[in-house]
């Protein structure tokens, strides 16, 4: 899981159902979150403050849900289930300058890579060695 460092503390990013459910109210799906992250208009000029804003939404949504992950697994597996206080999207509107904000954009964008990535399991063939190759 993707983590960002805050002020000297580790946060887990992840992209849930639940953010999922906000990131289509707000952006109306996936397909439009790099429109919105990016906040270009028509003639391709960025409006860098609507990006910082978006931005640290983005990152307290996924800050928060990261959290309410690590809490339901470790519910499910008995571990610590305590919540920790972590940083909402106002804390980090306040916290963050439009400067360092942006410096989590990767890190958003690989936790929800990661978060929509699918693992396969295939079972192996039952005669391997009679196959025929291609």
């Amino acid at each position: 899981m993707v983590e960002v460092e805050i002020r000297g503390k580790n946060f887990p990013l992840c992209l849930t159902v639940a953010a999922l459910d906000e990131v289509n109210a707000k952006c109306g799906g996936l397909k439009n979150l790099m429109p919105f992250l990016q906040c270009k208009d028509e003639e391709g000029n960025v409006h860098v403050e609507q990006m910082a804003v978006n931005t640290a939404w983005m990152l307290g949504v996924l800050i928060r849900e990261g959290e309410e992950n690590r809490v339901m697994v470790a519910r499910f597996e008995n571990g610590d289930t305590k919540k920790r206080a972590v940083p909402g999207k106002d804390d980090i509107w306040h916290l963050m300058k439009p400067s360092e904000i942006v410096r989590y954009r990767p890190a958003i964008m690989e936790a929800i890579s990661q978060s929509m990535g699918q693992e396969v399991e295939v079972e192996p063939p039952k005669n391997p060695e009679h196959a025929a190759q291609r």
